[in-house]
């Protein structure tokens, strides 16, 4: 593997092109600002609540359960339904969904 150096002559955003060619060819995420904007836009996936009860004894044990491996009870019984022959698109698959304040 021969790394070619960058010629110190370009500018900003012609190293930044550049940049993002050799990461797009590698299969790296790209710093450039342009791309992380276009992540940033896609809309989440659209979700659906689904009110469940259940008994107090489940209840605690998934508790116990997520918090023990830290994941979310959402988590732990999208894991079921999946195991069950549900389809769970890997993306839906969020271990832990806090929100970072």
């Amino acid at each position: 593997m021969s790394k070619k150096p960058f010629p110190l002559e370009d500018d900003d955003e012609a190293l930044m092109k550049r940049i993002d060619v050799v990461a797009r060819e590698k299969g790296l995420p790209s710093l450039t600002p342009e791309l992380a904007k276009n992540n940033e836009a896609l809309e989440p996936r659209s979700m659906k609540p689904i009110k469940l009860m259940v008994p107090d004894y489940l209840f605690r044990e998934l508790s116990m359960n997520a918090a023990d491996r830290g994941v979310t009870k959402k988590f732990l019984i999208l894991k079921a339904l999946q195991a069950a022959g549900y389809r769970v698109e890997p993306e839906d698959m969020e271990e832990d969904g806090r929100r970072v304040r």
